[in-house]
């Protein structure tokens, strides 16, 4: 959600105790992958600081009193996602321009409904609802039968195998419902006017049938 404001006034991922930004390479900005951890409380930031740099508490040698990560960001990495943070109000027009235009493409189409629009969204992903798992299955296929590459949202984790029995209260019927009739349609930034059109254009001729 980098980018995004609530109320027009906190940063998504700020107004907790602490918040995590993704840098994996299909985001908004990338460093090609890792992410960034937010907190405004100075002794957690520095105990993050420390599990990331494997927990060492000898400079000399390894000596660990905690279990630590290797996730340290390389210099190259950092600038990288430092060049992108320059280019963010330009990435995030663009990707508002993008899902403007599917939503005026896919309004009042059969079988679709759009995305909703939302002052200032980031729109990380553009994604519309098909009438269920067969039409949304049906809708990748032409879609790939074209040589565009569109995708499901996340298969729900608790009807994974390692997750069973993990799902707690409640049937979660929102979260199956959406991966069951959601498909994500190609929005990054560097996807040209041309590109757009023509993912609109496969679309409507899907839902035309």
């Amino acid at each position: 959600a980098i980018g995004v404001r609530y109320k027009n006034h906190l940063h998504a991922g700020t107004w907790g105790h602490i918040g995590v930004l993704s840098f994996n390479g299909n985001k908004t900005i990338t460093c090609g992958g890792g992410g960034m951890v937010l907190t405004g409380d100075v002794a957690d930031a520095r105990y993050a600081r420390y599990l990331s740099t494997q927990a060492r508490d000898d400079l000399r040698e390894y000596y660990h009193e905690d279990v630590g990560y290797n996730y340290r960001m390389t210099s190259l990495q950092a600038a990288v996602g430092l060049a992108q943070l320059e280019q963010l109000p330009m990435f995030l027009e663009r990707k508002r321009a993008i899902a403007r235009g599917y939503h005026e493409a896919f309004a009042g189409v059969p079988r679709l409904t759009p995305m909703p629009q939302q002052e200032g969204a980031a729109y990380w992903l553009y994604t519309i609802l098909t009438p269920d798992r067969e039409q949304r299955d049906s809708l990748l296929a032409a879609l790939e039968d074209e040589g565009i590459e569109a995708r499901s949202l996340w298969r729900p984790i608790h009807t994974l195998p390692p997750y069973e029995g993990c799902q707690g209260a409640g049937p979660l019927e929102t979260a199956v419902t959406l991966y069951e009739r959601a498909v994500s349609l190609p929005s990054s930034v560097g996807l040209s006017e041309g590109d757009l059109a023509r993912c609109i254009q496969a679309v409507r001729a899907w839902a035309g049938r």
